[in-house]
């Protein structure tokens, strides 16, 4: 597709990306990108407004991965 870049440089440029955690609180989804990127690229998110048990069960996720 014309990308100039080799494999791990798109995955270092991927390391710059910022991240948010919205339908995604499941603890493998969470170590995965614990262990991808820097904390302080990962983002709360909840996609608010969806339903409330929705996003208390993705609250709770990452609560208890905390």
């Amino acid at each position: 597709m014309g990308c100039t870049l080799s494999p791990d440089e798109i995955l270092d440029d991927f390391k710059t990306f910022y991240y948010e955690t919205a339908l995604s609180a499941s603890d493998v989804n969470l170590k995965a990108i614990d262990n991808f990127v820097q904390k302080d690229h990962i983002l709360f998110g909840t996609d608010f407004p969806g339903k409330f048990s929705h996003s208390s069960m993705h609250v709770r996720g990452i609560d208890n991965y905390l």
